[in-house]
């Protein structure tokens, strides 16, 4: 083996061994990120890590409201290995505080592996269950509620809260505006998927040598 090659799996060695310790503390998307979220500021995580590499895993988020104040409005499966990304629950909180109406979430975030399960269970069409991967709720950023006052509420009411319907036939079924008009893909390359589930190989896939 060259000097060459043995050069580059040393680089990549300590490189899965920053990420599996950095992963350890903070979940890839640590407080600091978090920070980065609120001051809607850029964060980068591969320059953190490994400086050479492409800036892709790079997360600008909107600035978080808080005019409504930090009291918690949500149910269901909004916490834990469910948790969607948290500024867009802080969202969903705005607007359940304003409606001053508890907003229940029977779907949050889902992995690909549960993602093909559903859809190995539906009809396949892509329609009523997107194919693994392609789904807004794999990337975080989409909940279904079965909250009937949140169904009842039109594209107009949720805008200003930074929420949006993208099926009409699908009431339950809720994005952030961010997500309009752009793959499942290009979503995840730009926000990243929740701290719980980011991992070693979900950076490591997305760098670009």
């Amino acid at each position: 083996m060259n000097r060459k090659k043995i050069h580059k799996l040393l680089i990549k060695f300590i490189t899965t061994l920053c990420l599996v310790m950095y992963t350890t503390t903070s979940g890839i998307i640590g407080s600091n990120t978090i920070n980065a979220y609120q001051s809607n500021t850029t964060y980068t995580v591969a320059n953190q890590i490994k400086s050479r590499t492409t800036r892709i895993a790079e997360f600008k988020v909107p600035t978080i409201n808080t005019q409504y104040g930090e009291k918690n409005m949500l149910t269901g499966k909004v916490s834990g290995e469910n948790a969607p990304h948290s500024w867009y629950l802080n969202r969903l909180n705005n607007l359940a505080t304003a409606y001053k109406q508890k907003l229940n979430v029977y779907s949050g975030f889902r992995t690909v592996e549960l993602q093909r399960q559903l859809f190995n269970d539906s009809d396949k069409s892509g329609k009523m269950v997107a194919s693994p991967g392609n789904s807004r709720h794999n990337a975080g950023l989409a909940v279904d509620c079965d909250s009937q006052w949140v169904k009842d509420l039109s594209n107009k009411e949720l805008a200003k809260y930074g929420l949006y319907k993208p099926m009409d036939y699908e009431n339950w079924h809720i994005e952030p505006i961010e997500t309009k008009g752009k793959s499942t893909e290009s979503i995840i390359a730009q926000y990243g998927i929740p701290a719980s589930y980011a991992s070693v190989s979900t950076v490591y896939f997305m760098w670009q040598e």
